[in-house]
């Protein structure tokens, strides 16, 4: 069990908890991209990605590991956070974090495209680390709204089936409180720090 190891979960955690899960999963996305290579079909689940880190951990290290307890504590206070009922709707999809779409852009150094389907369905898609990223466009949005994003956010999410996906939706249809205004600056200057320990551990 490397040191490394250990500092990957810290740091991931640590974005999650100071920047939102949306930030973290794009530094995640790209790290875990770098590490395998490629991605297979679908994207990654961060979380499922995460705990399996930690079960790792513990298997090696032991559960009485105090290394491993405060991590796997922060985990699941980050999980659970994210996983409460009051951010589940009737049809069963969680809403894990929701950002407006040029707060998204920004943060995450890409742009939300909108297009429609050879059967005439919208969806729109990003840019991550070279990933085309596939966006759910709530079917009430009009063609007016997806043109002016500032009245549009977007939100990770979970269906019923534990399956993360991506929905843009109106500002005002928001089901989740905003992460706390962030300097970018500052983002981007901790975050490339923190990249740095990584490559250079």
């Amino acid at each position: 069990m490397t040191q490394k190891y250990v500092r990957d979960i810290r740091n991931i955690l640590y974005m999650w908890d100071r920047y939102g899960y949306n930030v973290a999963y794009g530094k995640f996305f790209q790290k875990y991209k770098e590490e395998k290579g490629h991605v297979k079909k679908g994207n990654p689940d961060l979380i499922n990605v995460i705990d399996g880190k930690l079960m790792y951990l513990k298997m090696v290290k032991g559960v009485d590991d105090p290394v491993y307890i405060r991590l796997y504590a922060k985990f699941q206070k980050l999980a659970n956070k994210d996983a409460i009922s009051e951010k589940t709707n009737s049809k069963g999809v969680t809403y894990l974090e929701t950002i407006g779409i040029t707060e998204f852009e920004k943060k995450n150094s890409t742009t939300v495209t909108f297009a429609i389907s050879e059967k005439g369905k919208h969806y729109a898609y990003f840019m991550l680390n070279d990933k085309k990223m596939l966006v759910t466009v709530n079917k009430t949005l009009t063609i007016e709204e997806e043109q002016n994003k500032e009245v549009l956010a977007i939100s990770s999410c979970r269906g019923k089936d534990e399956k993360p996906f991506w929905l843009i939706h109106r500002k005002d249809k928001v089901m989740v409180p905003p992460p706390p205004a962030i300097d970018v600056d500052e983002l981007n200057a901790e975050l490339d720090s923190l990249l740095n320990t990584l490559q250079d551990g």
